[in-house]
């Protein structure tokens, strides 16, 4: 009965991703989610998003780059305006399904910090309590 889940030294791959996707709808139990990301696709993206928005006790999720190579890892593409936009609208429509995550931490340059102030934090909020 895992109940926290961290995943880094690992290139997010798509299989890797589509085979974390399917675990976490096998596990129900999953309360603290934490993944390296390194550049994942929008199919991938999407894919695991789906998988956390039905997840039925998650409550922590925490995309982190290893410290020692930071920058390397966010691509020109992931800071790419639309990609932002995009990945935060997805965190928002799997916060629309999921009422239990409770916090989400992710790198700056990983989302649109508009749309996350004006969407994310609020659903975040209304979780907490």
């Amino acid at each position: 009965n895992l109940e926290c889940l961290t995943i880094s030294d690992v290139t997010l791959e798509d299989t890797v991703v589509r085979s974390l996707a399917s675990a976490l709808r096998e596990n129900k139990r999953l309360i603290h989610l934490r993944v390296c990301l390194d550049v994942i696709s929008e199919e991938c993206w999407n894919e695991l998003m789906r998988a956390i928005s039905t997840h039925p006790s998650l409550r922590t999720i925490d995309f982190y780059f290893e410290e020692d190579n930071k920058e390397g890892l966010v691509s020109s593409k992931e800071r790419n305006d639309e990609t932002k936009q995009r990945r935060t609208g997805s965190i928002v429509d799997m916060l629309r399904v999921n009422r239990q995550v409770e916090k989400i931490v992710f790198h700056q340059n990983m989302y649109d910090q508009n749309e996350w102030c004006a969407s994310v934090a609020p659903k975040l909020e209304h979780n907490l309590y």
